[in-house]
């Protein structure tokens, strides 16, 4: 019965996700007090649909979220025999929808783990969506700071990843053997796939591969695709709106977005790679940056080229200008990655010399506003985001006109532990 309604409820929501209704809400909590919350198949797939649909919109979720997932466990274990086998499609979906909710539940993470080496030997039969969840959910079960080691597993550090690679394959341990595995199956499948579908596999890569030359020579081959098709597709007649379209479908603005915090964060400078995606930003005639449909892409772009120096004043204004139209939806997240690429830019037009980049490496109305920005979310933010956004402030140069008062105050609270 309760499942039931929280089916009923599912499918009611399926087209605009948000928070539980009161209603599901009601018969989470009266889930949470049965012994078990699903006996069956069907039952099962209503916990993972409710999961996919609620997401972390509801704490009662995690719930369900686990309950799922050691079902899920029992099921590929062979435990539920009379429900048939459990596909490995499916199974991924499951954990995709589950696992981010008991990400914090130990054991939930070591089911995961457990379940890691068994998807892994078949990810040559996964269709590429489905290998870049299973590379996202390897991510989550693996710590990178242990050089590989899962989350329950782990090896002492000094026997971390970087002294696996000369061990025989039979000696690594099974988290580096899947680590090992995903890289190598997504390196031959990077040559043929559509660019918009690198940058989530690659961004899962750099976390599992602590070892940055383990991670550079994908990126390499990666980017040197990127660089030859963009650059292909800019000789092309742009402003023919149908070309115009096409290139929006090669690599959309949220995507170059995340491949370029992805190089960004190991420092990755490809001069033409970087010239390529720079022009890419400043083409007009298919306005890539008006199609960006997250808030936080225009910070990864703006950000990323700063971080590897390849900004210039043209680059520097039609970004800004962006993000402008934006600011006042900007989170205190996106309001930090903006003010942190302006420090960066102050830096590299203190060395570049006057007409290098904007003034106060954004412009003066830009940082004015984003630093007021910052100022009427520091009431509502954690001390500690108001303290970082507080340091960095202070070792900008900052126009008269920023008013950073309300950061500073709010920086200056004592945190209540």
């Amino acid at each position: 019965m309760l499942l039931s309604l929280l089916l009923a409820e599912v499918r009611w929501q399926a087209d605009v996700r948000g928070a539980p209704s009161a209603l599901a809400e009601n018969a989470i909590l009266h889930l949470q007090q049965l012994g078990r919350m699903a006996s069956n198949v069907h039952e099962v797939r209503v916990l993972v649909a409710a999961c996919n649909c609620w997401g972390q919109a509801s704490g009662a979720v995690s719930a369900l979220a686990i309950a799922a997932v050691q079902e899920c466990s029992a099921w590929s274990r062979g435990k539920r025999a009379a429900w048939g086998p459990l596909g490995t499609p499916y199974l991924i979906h499951a954990l995709t929808a589950c696992l981010p909710l008991c990400i914090e539940d130990q054991a939930s993470l070591q089911v995961a783990d457990a379940l890691m080496e068994k998807l892994v030997v078949g990810a040559a039969e996964l269709h590429h969506g489905q290998l870049t969840d299973l590379m996202e959910l390897l991510a989550m079960v693996t710590r990178p700071q242990d050089d590989g080691a899962s989350v329950v597993s782990r090896a002492p550090v000094d026997q971390g990843m970087r002294q696996w690679h000369t061990a025989k394959s039979d000696e690594q341990p099974p988290s580096v053997k899947n680590v090992m595995l995903l890289r190598s199956e997504f390196y031959k499948r990077a040559r043929d796939l559509p660019l918009v579908l690198l940058p989530r596999p690659l961004a899962a890569l750099a976390q599992l591969l602590p070892d940055q030359g383990d991670f550079l020579f994908v990126l390499r081959r990666c980017t040197s695709r990127v660089e030859l098709e963009l650059t292909a597709a800019l000789r092309q007649n742009t402003s023919n709106p149908e070309l115009a379209a096409e290139c929006l479908q090669l690599l959309g603005g949220d995507e170059l977005g995340e491949l370029l915090h992805v190089c960004a964060a190991c420092n990755y400078k490809d001069g033409p790679f970087l010239e390529a995606c720079r022009d890419w930003v400043l083409v007009p005639d298919f306005d890539l940056l008006g199609h960006i449909r997250r808030n936080v892409s225009i910070v990864h772009l703006l950000h990323a080229f700063a971080v590897l120096e390849a900004t210039n004043m043209d680059l520097a204004r039609t970004l800004v200008a962006a993000a402008l139209i934006r600011m006042e939806d900007f989170g205190f997240f996106e309001i930090l990655g903006f003010l942190d690429a302006a420090s960066l830019l102050q830096s590299q037009a203190d060395r570049g010399g006057t007409g290098f980049l904007p003034a106060y490496g954004v412009g003066e109305q830009a940082l004015s506003r984003a630093v007021a920005r910052a100022s009427s979310l520091a009431a509502t933010s954690p001390v500690v985001e108001a303290q970082s956004c507080a340091q960095l402030l202070r070792s900008m140069k900052l126009p008269a006109t920023a008013l950073a008062g309300p950061v500073f105050d709010r920086a200056a609270e004592v945190v209540v532990s």
